[in-house]
Order: structure tokens, then sequence, then C-alpha cells
């Protein structure tokens, strides 16, 4: 009777042994090979922004190991360092010459890789950074042509044909191209809406987009400064820019010589620039009035309960609003954005 009771128990223990037994260590991971420490070691530079030093290091990738896998990939971090060398050599937005040899290197890059090796992963990549270089240039025509050769022939990679229906979508902004652009927001609205910051801000984007070419709505001030009342109406004829600003805005500290730098430029030239200004923070007249003697803002500025935020549809700022001599609004957008081939093209509308 005490057999079958004993080979149980003996079952039991092997059982127990088995469960307490670990599995085997995993084999160690092979160490990297030479061409993959020198594709890290350059990206470790570009992601602390020594995007010289890590141009030079992608291209002596691709001279010590021209077999490397990496090959490709590392033509298009190059070209991404010399796009963002270019970046930080644009004062006030505007390209210099300086600047224009670094985005001339990117281009050269991207152009290799799209036109050599169109069928290549890479492809999306670097047809995506031609178009983000060509905006920057303020060359919008030959952006979209970029951002739609993503959409045409990259398909398949769908992280970069969601970007491009955004980047084209303000490239046609700036074009003054409103219903096409709100057309490639509602296309990124259907085929991805994700993830959720984003769908919040691609609404908005769509929201204000679809206001464009249409009668701006007026605003009511409750307080004006630096000279008389100018209410909408009594704008016919002039070309509006409606600046959306705060005291305690740091993104407005950034961008302030930029858009004095605009209204010195363009007021002579008949551009009316109006700066408007809610109660958010402590916003008093009195900090409204002193803020813009201390930053010698020129334009006149009103205050008012944020209504006319709110009528354009603001989320942000600093932001720009261009009213046309007929009253429409036509672009609404980062005020870091508006370039003044955007002001030229309403100014000499007829």
């Amino acid at each position: 009777m005490l057999q079958p009771f004993a080979k149980l128990c003996s079952l039991a223990l092997l059982a127990l042994c088995a469960v307490q037994t670990p599995p085997p260590a995993p084999a160690p991971a092979p160490p990297p090979t030479a061409d993959e420490a020198a594709f890290t070691a350059a990206l470790a530079l570009k992601q602390r922004a020594q995007h010289l030093e890590a141009a030079a290091a992608f291209a002596k990738l691709r001279a010590d190991y021209p077999q490397s896998p990496r090959v490709l990939a590392s033509i298009v971090e190059e070209g991404v360092c010399w796009f963002s060398a270019g970046r930080e050599l644009q004062p006030l937005h505007r390209t210099t010459p300086e600047a224009q040899q670094k985005f001339d290197k990117a281009l050269a890059l991207f152009q290799s890789v799209t036109r050599d090796h169109a069928t290549a992963r890479e492809a999306s990549r670097a047809c995506y950074m031609q178009g983000s270089t060509h905006f920057f240039e303020i060359q919008y025509e030959l952006a979209d042509a970029d951002f739609t050769n993503v959409l045409d022939k990259f398909a398949m990679d769908k992280n970069y044909v969601g970007k491009a229906l955004l980047q084209r979508a303000m490239v046609r902004r700036q074009l003054l191209r409103s219903k096409d652009a709100a057309a490639d927001l509602q296309r990124w609205m259907k085929e991805f809406a994700s993830p959720p910051d984003m769908l919040l801000k691609v609404n908005s984007e769509l929201a204000r987009a679809q206001m464009l070419d249409k009668p701006a709505p007026a605003y009511k001030a409750e307080t004006w400064f630096n000279g008389e009342p100018a209410p909408l109406e009594s704008q016919a004829g002039n070309l509006v820019a409606l600046y959306f600003f705060a005291t305690w805005c740091t993104n407005c500290a950034e961008e302030r010589p930029f858009v004095l730098d605009l209204e010195r430029r363009f007021a002579p030239r008949g551009v009316c620039f109006i700066g408007v200004a809610d109660h958010e923070q402590g916003q008093t007249p009195e900090v409204i009035r002193q803020h813009l003697l201390e930053n010698r803002i020129p334009f006149r500025v009103f205050q008012d309960d944020h209504t006319t935020s709110n009528a354009y549809k603001i989320d942000g700022i600093p932001m720009l609003a261009l009213i046309d001599r007929t009253g429409k609004l036509r672009w609404c957008d980062k005020a870091s954005i508006l370039s003044d081939w955007t002001l030229e093209k309403l100014l000499n509308e007829k």
C-alpha cells in the first residue's frame, strides 16, 4: 500500500526540482562590428547637436567601410546634419550665403539617394528631407513637389506619408492654397489621426485652414495702446497683420526680433501690424503698456478678454494672421514661419 504513495512523492520531488532549476543563461550578444560602432558614435554626435562633427563622422564611415549596410543611412544622416547646420545660420529665419552653402550640401546628399537608390527604404526619408530643406530655403514649389513625391512614390512607408501630408499642408498654406492645405489635413485625419497630442494639433490647424479665404472675424478692443483705435472696418484697402502675443510668453520673446524686423520692413509698404493681448497671467493695461515701452514695440496693440483669439482659433502664441485688402483672412499660422514670399504675394495682388 505504501509503494504508490512513495512513487507519488518521488514524482512530486522531481517536479519541484524541475521548477527550481534556473534556465540556461542567454548567449551574450555579439559585439558590434566596427562600422556599427562608427555609426552609433556619429549618431551620438548628431544627438548632441554637434552637427559639423557628426557630418564628418558619417562621411568617414563611408570612406572606411564602403561595403557597410549603413552606407545609405549614413548619407541621409549626414544630409540631416548639414540641414541642421544651415538652420542654425538663419538669422531672423532668413537664409544667408553661409546657410545656403550648408543647405546645398544637404540637398546633394538627399538627391543622391532619391536619384540613385529610389527603391531603398532610406529613399523616403531622403525625399522628405529634400522637401524640408526646400521649405526653409523658401523654395515652396519645390518643397510641394518633394512632399508629393513622398506620397506618390513611397506610400508603403506610412511614417513618412503621414509626415509628408502635414508638411505639404504647411507648404500649401504658405502658397496661399488654403483648400489644398485643408484637404491634406483632412486626409491625415482620415488615415492617421494619432497620437492624441498630434490629433489635437492637426484639428486646430484644420479649423484655421477652413477659415481662410473667408471674411476675417472683426475684433472689439477693450484698450488700445500706441495710437488711435484701428478697428478692422477702418482698414479696408490695407493688408493687416494681427500679432497674437503675451507679455509673459518666452516664445514671443524669442520671436520678437523677427516680428519687429518684419514690421520695420513691411509697414512702409502698406502692411498694418496690430498686436493682440488678453488678460491671462496678470496682463493689466499697465503691464502691457510697460512691456511695449521696454521692448520698443512701435505698432498699435489692443487688449481684450480673449474673444479675438477664440474667433481666430488661436491655440498657441506667437501667431500671426494676415487679412488682405478685401477683408478676407488669407493666412494664420506660427509667426516664425511667415516668410517675405507670402507677404510679397499678398502685397502684389490686385
